[in-house]
């Protein structure tokens, strides 16, 4: 199953999953860190999803927000979100690859875009597409699976909210699932491709970046206090996904 099929199915269940504790205090805690003042900024946003973080990016003050995914289904949910609560973001179903003309904007976000990449020239396409995007000192930032241990097999992070599988070995290109667990013992299941942390990295010099850098999440001081001592350690210390940035 394609991407694109893929997320029209489960469309509802990943928005859901995507207020699970570690996404807010962790995942945007970090990411709105790394961007810091957007106020006034022009934002595109990739493989948006159902708008998460233009919503968000547009709450903290950016003047305009293009959101672009693969999923008929998300860009519906994204696009009846601005209906119920308008921000002023503006969505379009396409495939990042293929985009073409887009900028130039101050700030490309990539949440889980680069994993997308079945292979090394796709990978290559994702950044040289946030590249062209962007204007010159404009910034890219992202989160994306980071899977830097020789490990192999399953990952439990069911305290979490999910699952990750894979690859069976650490060769690059291989898939990665995750699985994602819902509240009435509901779930759904992604697939990812596993690629080296220095691979991201090398793509996006490739395509011109600079200052390419991976950044581990931090933990929010309302998630600190609201959850018991040590309650995100674990993802802390084993990093499955991390944040990253880099500079046109």
């Amino acid at each position: 199953m394609d991407e694109e099929a893929e997320y029209d199915r489960i469309g509802d269940r990943y928005s859901e999953a995507k207020q699970q504790p570690f996404r807010i205090h962790l995942e945007a805690y970090t990411l709105e860190r790394l961007a810091g003042d957007v106020t006034g900024a022009r934002i595109v946003d990739f493989a948006c999803g159902d708008g998460f973080y233009s919503r968000r990016f547009m709450r903290r003050g950016a003047a305009r927000t293009l959101g672009i995914d693969a999923s008929h289904e998300m860009v519906a949910l994204g696009r009846r979100a601005e209906e119920s609560e308008p921000f002023g973001c503006r969505y379009a179903h396409g495939d990042v690859g293929d985009a073409r003309d887009l900028g130039p904007f101050d700030v490309a976000i990539a949440a889980y875009l680069l994993n997308y990449a079945r292979t090394r020239t796709e990978l290559r396409r994702f950044c040289e597409v946030a590249f062209a995007s962007l204007r010159p000192g404009g910034r890219l930032l992202g989160v994306n699976d980071r899977t830097d241990d020789p490990g192999a097999g399953r990952r439990d992070f069911s305290q979490h909210g999910f699952r990750k599988i894979g690859p069976a070995r650490a060769v690059e290109g291989e898939p990665i699932t995750y699985e994602f667990l819902l509240p009435e013992g509901r779930s759904f299941a992604i697939t990812n491709f596993y690629w080296r942390p220095e691979t991201y990295l090398d793509e996006l010099r490739a395509a011109g970046f600079r200052e390419v850098a991976w950044h581990p999440f931090e933990l929010a001081p309302d998630g600190a206090t609201a959850y018991p001592e040590g309650f995100f350690d674990d993802l802390l210390a084993a990093r499955p996904l991390a944040a990253f940035s880099a500079h046109r």
